[in-house]
């Protein structure tokens, strides 16, 4: 009845949920990081950074993932939210 977590298609809805709480995981630990540090909060920037993050969150969904490959990727997610070209620090 239900499918191997690893045999899920790039359509599943499983998939599109896992990816879409990653990439707002990561997008929400940057806006609070930011208002934490005394900037502040701007939606369209927030907005950006989930959609920047959804494709590759969905690409590495096609298996579960261990706590040990899912903190670098929230790291490296981090990095690139940073360096995002609508980012002013």
């Amino acid at each position: 009845m239900w499918k191997d977590l690893a045999t899920m298609g790039p359509f599943s809805v499983v998939r599109w949920v896992r990816a879409a709480s990653f990439a707002a995981t990561c997008a929400v630990l940057a806006t609070l990081g930011h208002l934490a540090g005394g900037g502040s909060f701007d939606s369209a920037a927030a907005l950006g950074g989930f959609l920047l993050l959804l494709p590759p969150a969905l690409a590495l969904t096609g298996r579960e993932r261990t706590l040990a490959s899912i903190l670098p990727a929230t790291a490296a997610s981090q990095v690139i939210l940073h360096c995002a070209p609508w980012c002013d620090s």
